[in-house]
């Protein structure tokens, strides 16, 4: 064999790992895109659930609220036939 023909086995076999390597690179990255929008989809659906969650806490501190003031203030319940309803 001559020089130059190892020379250009060498080449070819430098551009097929080239190739290849670049090949691998890339789908390394879509798998790490799948993996990061998965993560993104995740993470909204815990911050809707934590947003839910912190609103309830907030409703149930005012009811809280509403009937320690009433209690403070020493209101009670109407009964049925003090209610006025006005249209």
């Amino acid at each position: 064999m001559n020089k130059n023909f190892v020379t250009v086995i060498s080449l070819v076999f430098l551009v097929i790992l080239s190739l290849a390597f670049v090949i691998f690179e890339k789908n390394q990255l879509k798998m790490v895109e799948i993996k990061v929008n998965n993560l993104e989809a995740e993470y909204q659906k815990i911050e809707n659930e934590t947003n839910l969650i912190k609103s309830e806490i907030n409703s149930i501190l005012a009811l809280e609220k509403l009937v320690k003031t009433a209690k403070e203030k020493n209101f009670s319940k109407p009964s049925q036939d003090r209610i006025t309803v006005i249209k």
